[in-house]
């Protein structure tokens, strides 16, 4: 009866062993967090799954809990920059369109319009001779390639 018990315990800690597998973790370049027993990535790092912790995700860093919090923190922080930067990216674009559909539609203007004309330094209306007007016309061509381009 003894050696059962013996034999019962030595089976059930080898078992515990082999159920405790070093698992890695890692972001991807979206934001998703991934786990498996292989480094897949060269972000991943080494956690230990605490099985002591009944019905939760907790993973503990081999150093200590502070370096578990400040990874996270790296983590998050990754995260929340690569969100930043293409919510600003997303923006820049926008302006850009924007700005390329503007300069068009000033530029169509121009090229329609049979008079144009400017203000002197003393706010007098004059308008433009046909040299002038081709230089407004190359300049506002060059806004339009500047914005769309082309």
């Amino acid at each position: 009866m003894r050696i059962s018990y013996i034999y019962i315990f030595l089976t059930l800690s080898a078992v515990h062993n082999l159920v405790y597998a070093e698992v890695y973790k890692w972001v991807d370049e979206n934001g998703n967090v991934h786990f498996s027993d292989k480094p897949k990535n060269k972000n991943a790092k080494k956690f230990i799954y605490d099985p002591k912790v009944i019905g939760q995700d907790t993973f503990k860093n081999n150093n200590s809990k502070k370096s578990q919090n400040k990874n996270l923190q790296t983590n998050d922080l990754d995260i929340q920059r690569k969100r930043e930067n293409q919510t600003y990216n997303r923006n820049q674009t926008e302006k850009q369109k924007r700005y390329c559909n503007e300069a068009k539609e000033d530029l169509l203007t121009t090229q329609n319009s049979q008079l144009l004309y400017n203000y002197d330094k003393k706010g007098k209306r004059y308008f433009l001779d046909e040299k002038q007007r081709r230089e407004v016309l190359k300049k506002k061509k060059k806004i339009v390639n500047k914005w769309c381009g082309k």
